[in-house]
């Protein structure tokens, strides 16, 4: 048997059934007859909500008690009295030490940065002017300006 011929059958065969079925089925007003009669006449629709809003009140109740009950029998909270243990201040982070790295003391202060490197080629050709440069301007004196030289 081919895929095709297989599901060709499968087809019929579902289409057989489906009409079975169908056929022994009974009518909805033939349902609802039987469902009235059972229930003598009464709506079905009141009665459930009324079944379910009572669960509702009755799980909401439950609800509340329980919360209360609950509520009423945890221990009374202990009061904390301040300890003699260290303080916040005195914590020390236990990774303090990853912190200290080679070189730190470098870091701790900053460089002292001359205008000229000492000793240099610009101190031999200058003289004296590239020293005044160097020092502290309440200490320097006026120079008068010479052509072709800055200050």
């Amino acid at each position: 048997m081919n895929p095709r011929d297989l599901e060709s059958e499968l087809t019929r065969l579902f289409e057989e059934q489906r009409r079975a079925d169908e056929a022994s089925a009974p009518g909805f007003r033939e349902l609802m007859a039987r469902a009235r009669s059972a229930t003598k006449g009464r709506d079905f629709a009141p009665a459930r909500q009324g079944r379910w809003a009572r669960r509702a009140v009755f799980t909401a109740a439950a609800s509340v008690a329980l919360a209360a009950g609950l509520y009423l029998l945890r221990p009374a909270p202990e009061s904390r009295t301040p300890s003699n243990g260290p303080t916040l201040a005195d914590w020390k982070a236990p990774t303090d030490v990853l912190l200290q790295t080679p070189g730190a003391e470098l870091l701790a202060r900053l460089p002292v940065l001359l205008s000229r490197v000492p000793g240099g080629e610009a101190d031999e050709r200058e003289g004296a002017l590239g020293a005044r440069e160097a020092t502290p301007r309440s200490t320097q004196t006026k120079v008068p300006h010479r052509k072709g030289v800055e200050s």
